[in-house]
């Protein structure tokens, strides 16, 4: 019986060899090397099991870590972008606020008669021909800022 498992074992440890991919390159003093894992940035030829062999392009020589932290400062870069994207939108919605803001107001401005506004204190005053011109030179002013 122990000869049987010994030969069992032997047998699956044979097969499962026989899986393993096998590859061929060229060393850099010209030598022909033969392994399971050719070195990165080397273009290696895989060998199957019946003797016929496959072109392996060569693999990125950067290493894990390299290509990690390459992904994370893209993933930063690509948040900035977007927050960028994000700031300059809102600032676009703001301005187009604004210039309605300012729109509607050089409208009232500009209608006959007395325009009554209320100050900060709460109390509710007219404006003078003076004042009224120089709200309406605000308004337009914030239009030129706001509406392009």
């Amino acid at each position: 019986m122990r000869a049987g498992t010994l030969l069992a074992v032997t047998l699956t440890l044979a097969a499962a060899g026989a899986n393993a991919a096998m590859y061929k390159w060229t060393d850099q003093n010209g030598n022909v090397q033969y392994g399971q894992f050719p070195p990165t940035g080397v273009e290696a030829e895989r060998i199957s099991a019946s003797g016929t062999t496959r072109k392996v392009e060569p693999q990125d020589s950067k290493s894990p870590q390299q290509r990690l932290e390459e992904l994370e400062q893209q993933k930063k870069q690509q948040g900035e972008q977007e927050a960028e994207t994000a700031a300059t939108q809102q600032l676009a919605a703001q301005r187009r606020n604004n210039c309605e803001l300012a729109r509607k107001n050089l409208a009232v401005l500009q209608e006959e008669g007395h325009h009554r506004v209320r100050l900060p204190d709460g109390t509710v005053t007219y404006l003078t021909d003076e004042q009224k011109q120089q709200r309406v030179a605000q308004a337009n002013q914030q239009i030129k800022d706001n509406c392009n």
